[in-house]
């Protein structure tokens, strides 16, 4: 009896899900708000440009799960993996090459009519170019939040705009967030620029099946 009722709980979600469920892919660009360097654009392909390649999966009308690939330039990169100095709030940068940016998003997407809502939590890891066969230390696992809203044009298009805050780890959230509380105004500044370097305000034109 347990087993007929397991299999029907089961069998009830999968088509649940699918009755429900809708898949989206897009591509967008993510220009940084933060400082861009002068000679950025002396990078050619990676310039201070920054592609977005997305996929999502919606199901139930509100829950969503995202896939998100950055194509970052080499000083977007070299801003993510720096550190603030809490001594004197200067940023050290970190690795200055191009790079990949993954991020892993659950959360909601409830829909009103055309208009779209999403906000998700996730995790990211970042792919530094040739960093292996340089030895260069890979960044650990990072986190981000996403905040977004959209408009559905049609029934197979529509576009979406999201702001992603990126930390290339727990530690740089902590680290990030205890410098912005610090009574030194030189850290709690460096700390906003750290955050605004690390915001990617994205729009994506997107396909949905």
């Amino acid at each position: 009896m347990r087993k007929s009722v397991f299999l029907a709980v089961v069998l009830f979600l999968a088509t649940g899900i699918g009755a429900f469920a809708e898949i989206e892919l897009g591509i967008g660009i993510a220009p940084p708000i933060g400082e861009v360097p002068e000679d950025a654009a002396s990078d050619g392909l990676f310039g201070d440009a920054t592609t977005v390649l997305h996929a999502g999966y919606s199901f139930w009308w509100l829950f969503y799960a995202s896939y998100d690939a950055f194509v970052l330039p080499p000083y977007a990169v070299s801003q993510m993996t720096g550190t603030i100095d809490p001594a004197n709030g200067g940023l050290q940068p970190g690795y200055y090459r191009p790079g990949y940016l993954n991020t892993f998003n659950f959360g909601i997407r409830p829909r009103l009519g055309p208009l779209m809502l999403t906000a998700s939590i996730g995790a990211n890891s970042l792919y530094i170019y040739k960093g292996e066969e340089d030895g260069l230390e890979p960044p650990p696992l990072g986190v981000n939040l996403r905040f977004g809203a959209g408009w559905k044009i049609s029934k197979h298009f529509g576009l979406m705009a999201t702001g992603t805050t990126v930390f290339g780890s727990m530690d740089e959230l902590s680290n990030t967030l205890d410098a912005l509380n610090s009574d030194n105004p030189d850290v709690s500044a460096a700390a906003e620029d750290r955050i605004l370097a690390n915001l990617f305000p994205s729009i994506v034109f997107s396909l949905y099946f």
